[in-house]
């Protein structure tokens, strides 16, 4: 946050799974496959 990230992006559903997909605090906790398409990377 501090750092002004927009994202989190993580593969780790078990600390972060129920977060996917939501923004907590002004941070959109995205996997990695998630992110690249909404970016059209892929």
């Amino acid at each position: 946050m501090v750092a002004g990230a927009t994202h989190l992006i993580t593969g780790d559903k078990r600390h972060f799974g129920q977060w996917f997909g939501k923004r907590v605090k002004g941070i959109i906790v995205q996997s990695p496959g998630d992110y690249l398409r909404d970016q059209q990377v892929i």
